[in-house]
């Protein structure tokens, strides 16, 4: 039956590649792995199969049913082109995540899909059809569902969002060697570098918020000082809200959509404050007839690991389409 399936399930991110277990609709156990021991060798294909190995191996996955893998970049026949998030800008080789997921694992299917195409996949298994998900982790991707099935196009690039230049942006630098991306303003890396660029054109004011020195800047130092009120930090953090509601906005607009939901670590450790933040700045890049962005705008919960749980949706959603 379908309910029985055992997936092993990987949502490969910037900042963490994560593992799980995934049976009768739930994930069971869950591993993590900094991303950095990808970006720390020659051959980021062989690191990358080497920590898909190690990973299963903490979460106990013997004899999975299925294999399914949410990777961040357009992924098209199980190629991922691009990672900017994990591999940087300079990374244009092609990874392909089926064959080498065959090789670990050569008895069951094969799945892979882009990380948000899985995150969204897993509120279609709530119940919801139109909607859209965007994630604020290393760099920001978004998706929209439309009748409960991604907008992909024909090769795979739909929910590239991210890497949308924001007109009248300050030029920030991309993690895809672009400048003024909505990933270089609004993610956790962005977020930091445009605040470092704020911090460049007051310095007095950024000396003022008792942050230390702008280029040891963290997203989690910058999170915490967010959070405890500082002025500064309030105000670069509102500038990164302010970049993403435009983006919302857009895609509201163009699509008809009145949900969507805001995962990611950055958006998570940001919270309600920045989740409201962001609301107030769509509802004012959009023309106002009807719908509340307070209520069209939710946030994840923290242990909500929409990527691990949505790859194993995925999983199902394939197999009932096949009628097994």
């Amino acid at each position: 039956m379908l309910s029985l399936t055992a997936v092993l399930v990987f949502d490969l991110g910037g900042t963490q590649l994560r593992a799980g277990w995934f049976e009768d609709g739930a994930l069971l156990r869950v591993a993590r792995m900094s991303s950095d021991v990808v970006r720390s060798g020659d051959d980021p294909a062989a690191a990358l199969a080497g920590a898909l190995e190690a990973l299963a191996g903490e979460v106990g996955a013997r004899s999975p049913g299925a294999v399914s893998l949410a990777v961040p970049g357009p992924v098209h026949d199980g190629v991922v082109l691009r990672m900017p998030s994990l591999l940087g800008a300079e990374f244009r080789g092609g990874i392909d995540f089926g064959e080498m997921a065959r090789r670990l694992w050569p008895g069951p299917p094969i799945y892979v899909c882009n990380d948000l195409t899985a995150a969204g996949q897993r509120y279609v298994a709530a119940g919801h059809r139109d909607f859209g998900v965007l994630t604020l982790g290393s760099g920001v991707g978004g998706k929209l569902f439309i009748e409960g099935r991604p907008l992909l196009g024909r090769r795979g690039y739909g929910g590239e969002i991210g890497h949308w230049r924001v007109p009248g942006a300050p030029l920030v630098a991309c993690d895809c060697g672009g400048f003024g991306h909505l990933s270089a303003l609004a993610s956790g890396r962005g977020a930091v570098r445009l605040a470092r660029w704020r911090a460049a054109e007051d310095p007095p004011a950024f000396a003022a918020a008792r942050l230390g020195s702008a280029d040891a800047l963290t997203p989690e130092a910058l999170v915490a000082a967010f959070h405890a009120g500082d002025p500064w930090a309030r105000a670069s953090i509102a500038a990164s809200a302010e970049h993403l509601g435009a983006a919302l906005a857009a895609c509201a607009l163009a699509a008809g959509l009145e949900l969507f939901f805001l995962t990611g670590g950055f958006a998570v450790a940001a919270g309600e404050p920045f989740r409201a933040l962001t609301a107030v700045a769509a509802a004012r890049h959009a023309w106002s007839i009807g719908p509340d962005w307070d209520s069209m705008l939710r946030l994840a919960a923290p242990d909500e690991e929409p990527g691990l749980i949505g790859a194993g949706f995925r999983v199902l959603d394939r197999l009932a389409a096949q009628g097994r």
